[in-house]
C-alpha cells in the first residue's frame, strides 16, 4: 500500500515530489487515485481542470518535463495529476517501443556483419 505520508513534509503537500515521481513512473494510475482520496492532498488543490492540454502528437520527453514543472503554477488537481499519468504512460511506452526498434536494428547490423565476415573467410580460404 502507498505511504501518503512520504508526500507530505512539516504538514505541506510536496507538490512536486508527486508531479516527479508521476513523470518517473514511480506512481501508478491506482496509486494516483489513492493519492486523490487523501483529505491533505486535496486540500493542496489548486484550479479547477488543467487548461494548457495539447494534442498527443505533441507528447514526448521534453513536454512531459514541462508538464511535470508546471505543478508549481499552472496548476494541482486531479484533472492535472491524470493528465500528467496519461502524457507520462505514453511517453514511456514510446521511450520503450524506440529502445526495442534500436535494439532489433543493432542485432540486425551484428548478424550483417557477421554473414559478411563468415562469407570473407571462406572465399579467402578457397583461393
Amino acid at each position: 500500500m502507498l505511504d501518503i505520508q512520504q508526500y507530505i513534509r512539516n504538514g505541506r503537500v510536496e507538490r512536486e515530489k508527486i508531479a516527479m515521481d508521476i513523470q518517473k513512473r514511480v506512481l501508478t494510475g491506482a496509486d494516483i487515485r489513492f493519492l486523490m482520496k487523501n483529505k491533505d492532498i486535496q486540500a493542496a488543490f489548486f484550479g479547477q481542470a488543467y487548461e494548457k492540454k495539447v494534442p498527443k502528437e505533441q507528447w514526448d520527453a521534453a513536454y512531459l518535463e514541462l508538464l511535470t514543472y508546471a505543478v508549481v503554477a499552472e496548476g494541482f488537481n486531479e484533472d492535472y495529476l491524470l493528465y500528467l499519468d496519461e502524457v507520462a504512460e505514453f511517453v514511456s511506452k514510446k521511450k520503450e517501443s524506440s529502445k526495442i526498434i534500436k535494439r532489433v536494428i543493432i542485432g540486425s547490423i551484428i548478424i550483417i556483419i557477421a554473414v559478411i565476415a563468415g562469407v570473407l573467410v571462406v572465399l579467402t580460404n578457397r583461393g
